[in-house]
């Protein structure tokens, strides 16, 4: 391996690194973001803890304005404390292709719905 490298170029050099920081880049950033607890908020004001389940269904789709966003495999089930609330109602979650992204609010990793601003 060391000969390999040797051999490369200092141009070569960087665009292998260029190419795994940008790689390695989006996957730790995937991981920050859905490690640990995550909330939404119902349409009463409560946080609500989002589920495993939910979690595990959220993808990466994309940067937008500065925001890393996710859409969902299949839609959130999520119910507030209050059973007459959702995840999708209160958050806007309408199919699949709904955008959401992860804000810090009060030392609490909050969902939100992304509406393009």
């Amino acid at each position: 391996m060391k000969n390999i490298l040797s051999s490369l170029n200092t141009s070569e050099k960087n665009r292998i690194l260029e190419m795994h920081r940008r790689a390695t880049s989006r996957f730790y950033l995937l991981e920050s973001n859905l490690d640990g607890e995550i909330y939404w908020q119902s349409c009463d004001g409560e946080m609500n803890l989002l589920s495993d389940s939910a979690k595990s269904n959220m993808v990466p789709s994309g940067t937008e304005n500065g925001k890393e966003l996710f859409s969902f495999k299949v839609l959130p089930e999520d119910k507030a404390k209050n059973p007459e609330y959702d995840i999708q109602g209160c958050v806007g979650i309408e199919n699949t292709d709904s955008k959401v992204y992860i804000i810090d609010e009060n030392k609490q990793k909050v969902l939100r719905l992304y509406e393009g601003f």
